[in-house]
């Protein structure tokens, strides 16, 4: 008899802070911004907009990886405090220098 083979599980995401993110949290909102500080109840990041509009062919990954596109709408909220139970998930960014 052969034991059951557990499932594989990927670790889960580690962030650093001033990692710019894409948050993407319950009700539909989604943020981007720096993370500045990560407690075991909040997510919060600065330099944070709403994304209002995402302006994109390909979804959020597209956004992640060319930064804010034409059609993009980004509304500036400043610092956002972001309770992690609502955090559904973040994708990493890799444009910085446009917040």
């Amino acid at each position: 008899m052969s034991a059951k083979a557990k499932p594989e599980t990927e670790p889960p995401p580690t962030y650093a802070i001033d990692q710019t993110v894409i948050v993407v949290v319950t009700a539909g909102w989604v943020f981007v911004g720096r993370i500045r500080e990560l407690t075991e109840r909040c997510l919060v990041i600065d330099t944070a907009s709403n994304i209002r509009h995402w302006g994109t062919t390909k979804g959020l990954g597209e956004l992640a990886v060319k930064g804010p596109l034409k059609a993009t709408v980004l509304d500036a909220v400043g610092i956002a405090w972001l309770e992690r139970r609502h955090v559904l998930f973040c994708l990493p960014c890799s444009w910085d220098a446009k917040l």
